[in-house]
């Protein structure tokens, strides 16, 4: 069997697989527990969690929330949150309407730079109801302005390069968790290693700002992992962790089907603490 995977993308927001594809997939490799976490919607999870059942794998309901910090992006991950609660598709809602407002300033400032780029090129790519940066990334890549996503992402769509922008009116990392926590979920901050706000997460996290942190990540090394780890030593939080998948053509390190470095004991303790807030 393969360590459990809660941290993964399917075709709703900006992976290529749709997300029964998907959980046909973690079967194969082996995996037996397993959360889709697609950025701000729940659309596919229905759909995953029927194949999930038919798969034979423990499914988790999960979405990936975009927050700001002060000026800095931070993701909120959230774990068996009820994807029909009305409250968190209104919230939703609203927020993609600021990612497609988003896209359009980085598509802008493309063009600005000299590439042919525009709104209906990322349109053919974005099969579900988020417009992502892998949906802009890919187009630069099929146009031969860039050679594959991460050299996108190197050099013109991730944070600080040229064509980033900022995500307009996103939630604060508390309000996330609040909505989270509405809809019968836990709320963890993913992939701490991409903000440099260490020092601010501890203190955060000590106050009882969030459920848990993802300390096993495909970016995070063993170092890291014992860095964060140790952050959290003795407070009652939750771990978890993934390959954050997308698809195997993205070519990132560590993002592949099966190679999650997550734990069973940890996946086994977050399933534990969702039946108990469920009062199951």
């Amino acid at each position: 069997m393969a360590a459990p995977d809660l941290h993964m993308h399917s075709l709703v927001s900006d992976g290529l697989l749709t997300p029964a594809a998907l959980m046909q997939q973690q079967a194969q490799a082996g995996v037996q527990i397993v959360s889709l976490t697609d950025h701000d919607s729940t659309a596919g999870l229905p759909d995953a969690e029927q194949e999930a059942a038919k798969q034979g794998i423990r499914f988790i309901p999960g979405i990936e929330l975009s927050t700001d910090w002060h000026g800095t992006s931070v993701d909120i991950l959230g774990y068996g949150i009820d994807y029909t609660d009305q409250r968190l598709q209104e919230t939703l809602a609203f927020h993609r309407e600021r990612r497609y407002s988003r896209m359009e300033k980085m598509v802008a400032s493309c063009c600005e730079a000299g590439m042919q780029v525009s709104m209906e090129d990322i349109e053919k790519k974005v099969t579900g109801d988020t417009y992502s940066r892998p949906h802009l990334a890919a187009v630069l890549v099929e146009k031969g302005y860039a050679v594959d996503v991460a050299d996108a992402f190197d050099r013109f769509v991730g944070s600080g390069r040229p064509c980033y922008e900022k995500k307009a009116e996103e939630m604060t990392p508390d309000e996330a968790v609040r909505t989270i926590r509405q809809a019968g979920g836990a709320a963890v901050i993913a992939h701490p290693v991409y903000y440099g706000l260490d020092e601010e997460i501890r203190v955060w996290l000590q106050r009882g700002g969030a459920d848990g942190m993802e300390v096993y990540h495909r970016d995070h090394t063993t170092e890291d992992q014992v860095r964060y780890a140790s952050m959290i030593e003795g407070l009652p939080l939750l771990v978890t962790g993934g390959t954050d998948y997308h698809h195997d053509s993205f070519g990132r390190k560590g993002e592949r089907i099966g190679d999650s470095p997550l734990p069973d004991r940890c996946a086994e303790q977050l399933l534990k603490h969702l039946e108990h807030v469920r009062g199951t």
